[in-house]
């Protein structure tokens, strides 16, 4: 998976990757993923507040939508990729939901 989304983010620099980890218990998924691309993974504020009680996990989140590529939360536009996530490529009018 890592691969393909290494590929996505290489292709172009507007490509962005959408988690689908609507829960909690996607934590090692998501340090995983921020380790592998050293990359911040955008997250909606309430759960950045929820994550902020886990270092280890808090550390890898942000809930500034405009500081990362990769991103678990809502997008209002998006493209399904096949890998299991939404891609999605960024331009104007569109924009992730931090709420």
């Amino acid at each position: 998976m890592l691969f393909f989304f290494d590929r996505w983010l290489a292709n172009d620099g507007q490509n962005v990757i959408r988690l689908h980890c609507g829960t909690f218990g996607y934590e090692h998924i998501l340090l995983g993923v921020a380790r592998k691309f050293k990359s911040k993974i955008h997250i909606a504020s309430w759960k950045m507040a929820a994550y902020s009680e886990i270092p280890a996990v808090a550390e890898c989140l942000t809930a500034d939508g405009n500081s990362t590529r990769i991103h678990c939360c809502l997008f209002k536009v998006g493209w399904g990729s096949g890998l299991g996530v939404e891609a999605c490529q960024v331009s104007e009018g569109v924009w992730c939901e931090s709420s």
